[in-house]
């Protein structure tokens, strides 16, 4: 992989990822993650709902962006952008999950923008006036970067990973080491599913539907909760 690609799984990116926990943190706060264990079975659990529906989403939004080549080319019409963003919201029950996810979006279109200039960027911001969701801004960006669908997938899953094992660390004082040992103990999964959602069909209608309404209540809820460090 193009270690310039890497720099959309680092939390020093400026798109705003590190002030958002995607949940753990209230997972943290009803007693539901505690230590090493419990976030290894949280993540594990995630990568096989939400974020495999995440990750999908961003694999059809590379594909938008690229030709039958898979290189960079002229990006498709509108509507398929927009087609894929309802799909995409459609799988995030939270209203807070949704503005959550299109202002990370925004914040990493920009910075695609100022590191990796495509049409397709241009195309995925007019897809609603609040910007794009996440996944589908991820799977722009990877595809102006010269990568495909299967690289898309494989970031999305990385950065969740990583974003949870951080916020983990912050919210628990977990042991680092340990915590690394996690994440690296993942790369197995991550590749898997990865390499399984870069055949998915081209139907935005067929978006993996997995989900997690316990964690949906609980991020509605920490959206007002006192005290939160994290935004989400």
């Amino acid at each position: 992989m193009d270690p310039a690609l890497l720099l959309l799984a680092d939390g020093r990116l400026p798109t705003g990822a590190h002030a958002h926990s995607a949940g753990l943190e209230a997972a943290v706060r009803h007693a539901l993650v505690a230590d090493v264990a419990d976030l290894q079975a949280w993540m594990v659990g995630c990568l096989h709902t939400t974020w495999r529906a995440e990750a999908a989403a961003a694999v059809l939004a590379a594909r938008l962006a690229v030709g039958d080549d898979g290189a960079p080319s002229a990006p498709s019409v509108p509507g398929a952008w927009r087609r894929l963003d309802r799909e995409v919201e459609a799988r995030i029950p939270s209203a807070h999950g949704r503005a959550v996810s299109r202002t990370l979006g925004r914040q990493l279109l920009r910075t695609g923008r100022a590191v990796w200039p495509h049409p397709a960027l241009d195309l995925a911001a007019g897809v609603h006036p609040d910007g794009p969701g996440q996944p589908l801004a991820l799977g722009a960006v990877v595809a102006a970067a010269g990568h495909g669908p299967e690289q898309a997938a494989a970031i999305a899953l990385h950065h969740a990973v990583q974003g949870a094992a951080t916020a983990a660390i912050r919210l628990l004082g977990l042991d680092p080491y340990a915590v690394a040992r996690t994440t690296a103990g993942l790369g197995g999964a991550i590749a898997g599913v990865a390499v399984d959602l870069a055949d998915l069909e081209d139907d935005p209608a067929r978006l993996p539907l997995a989900g997690a309404p316990t964690v949906d209540v609980m991020f509605t809820r920490h959206a007002t909760a006192d005290g939160r460090l994290f935004a989400s």
